[in-house]
């Protein structure tokens, strides 16, 4: 190659990397100017008052329509996220719920991520809070009590396929119980002294919670029967497995009843 084009080569290299610094630093400068106005408006909102409101899902008054439903305000963006999350720990358990018949790997997932995001949910509570009116989503028996719930639907999805692939009754019989013993942590959360939210609480929502727990205390008692029966053992031991589990069952539906009695009352009062 002779000289003069190998000069005009090394002057047309030169010309496009300076071309793409240049981009390069045109770029960069666009990028700080668009920090420093981020950083601006940063400053300029720390003046603003931000008023975040939310309305109560579990209280008597939103299942019940006894009025219209209350909403609470608070300046507290942390306040937001607590209700964000909850929303969210929410719409995974629908999740969870909808692929219960169709995967149930992908069912229980979702089950153990919602229960994870009530767990996390909380610990993010507020002290400066005491000045809100709380209602349910706020109080930590609540939270705790649903990522409970959470975990034994799982483990109920997990029973159910567990008896369709034809696993042995004992197993699932203790997979029902596991169901129970979850259910009945989920009720000592909510029925506890300290949660003085309780009376707040919707009697539809507490009825599922023991209604849950009772019926997989049937089932668990019935698949213990029938491991009893093929071991050869049916007699009164079985007998006595199946007497309780329908003597809980009697129960739960006493107290259902009492309580929508009370609601009822309450209602015609108004």
């Amino acid at each position: 190659m002779c000289p003069s084009l190998r000069k005009k080569k090394r002057k047309l290299i030169e010309l496009n990397i300076s071309l793409s610094r240049k981009q390069v630093e045109d770029s960069i400068s666009r990028s700080s100017h668009g920090v420093e106005a981020i950083v601006r408006g940063i400053r300029w909102s720390t003046g603003l008052n931000l008023d975040c409101k939310s309305s109560n899902g579990l209280s008597l008054a939103s299942i019940f329509q006894l009025k219209s439903t209350p909403f609470f305000q608070s300046k507290d963006m942390l306040f937001e996220l607590h209700m964000i999350l909850f929303i969210y720990a929410l719409k995974l358990r629908e999740k969870g719920i909808v692929l219960a018949s169709k995967d149930m790997v992908e069912s229980t997932k979702a089950y153990r991520e919602a229960a994870g995001v009530f767990e996390y949910v909380c610990k993010i509570g507020h002290t400066d809070w005491s000045y809100i009116e709380k209602f349910p989503e706020l109080t930590s028996p609540v939270c705790s009590s649903l990522k409970l719930i959470c975990l034994a639907e799982g483990q109920a999805v997990t029973a159910n396929k567990a008896k369709e692939k034809g696993t042995s009754a004992s197993l699932v019989a203790k997979l029902h119980y596991g169901v129970t013993q979850f259910v009945a942590e989920a009720n000592a959360s909510l029925l506890s002294k300290t949660n003085t939210q309780v009376k707040q609480l919707s009697s539809r929502f507490l009825d599922y919670v023991s209604t849950l727990g009772a019926l997989h205390e049937l089932k668990s008692g019935k698949h213990l029967a029938e491991s009893l029966e093929s071991k050869g053992e049916l007699g009164e031991e079985a007998i006595g497995v199946l007497r309780r589990s329908l003597a809980r069952a009697k129960l739960t539906n006493q107290c259902r009843s009492d309580t929508w009695n009370r609601s009822s009352r309450r209602r015609e009062s108004r």
